[in-house]
């Protein structure tokens, strides 16, 4: 038997929880950024699923994985808080289905894309309506051989800016650690 709550669930994730720029913005042109299509259906698979429909949340708990696309995210809660209203024209407010607000990812976060990239961290915080994608806690970027590490990365999906912002709870700031390595050419010199 299907319930409301299962039936909202799944209208949220078939219509609404595509993020319109999340998955697609790129983090530094070294790394060429996360491509996928926020048009495309999200399939997404967990061990439960739980909807508190008078809070406005659902909760997809253990062993979450989430594809869109060329996109894969994998944790081990992802949490989806949604609105009645849905934006209008001009910024007005109408009512007539759910808008996501905001997606969070937590334990062991993995998002892996089609072109060899991926991040890991402890936690990721898309928000929608600021379009803003906060990844954090250990956090690990990788393209290829190239890796970038550091506590938090920060990303305006408006603006395309991304940024690594390091904190470990104390006075001391952590550093960035980054590794580039050369393009090989393809070509033997025999030098």
């Amino acid at each position: 038997m299907v319930t409301a709550g299962f039936a909202l669930a799944m209208l949220l994730l078939l219509t609404a929880l595509s993020p319109p720029a999340a998955w697609g913005q790129s983090v530094g042109a070294t790394f060429g950024g996360f491509s996928s299509n926020s048009n495309e259906p999200i399939n997404i698979e967990a061990d439960t699923l739980e909807v508190l429909d008078a809070d406005k949340i659902a909760i997809f708990s253990g062993n979450v994985i989430a594809v869109q696309g060329k996109m894969t995210m994998r944790s081990k809660r992802l949490k989806v808080r949604y609105s009645d209203q849905q934006a209008g024209a001009a910024g007005e407010k109408k009512s007539g289905g759910s808008q996501i607000t905001s997606i969070t990812a937590e334990g062991k976060v993995l998002i892996e894309s089609g072109d060899d990239q991926t991040v890991t961290s402890d936690r990721a915080f898309f928000d929608v309506i600021q379009q803003t994608v906060t990844i954090s806690g250990n956090v690990v970027l990788s393209q290829g051989e190239n890796v970038i590490e550091g506590d938090n990365l920060v990303i305006d999906l408006k603006t395309s800016r991304s940024r690594f912002v390091n904190r470990d709870g104390t006075s001391k700031r952590q550093r960035v650690r980054g590794l580039f390595m050369p393009r090989k050419s393809g070509v033997d010199t025999g030098r």
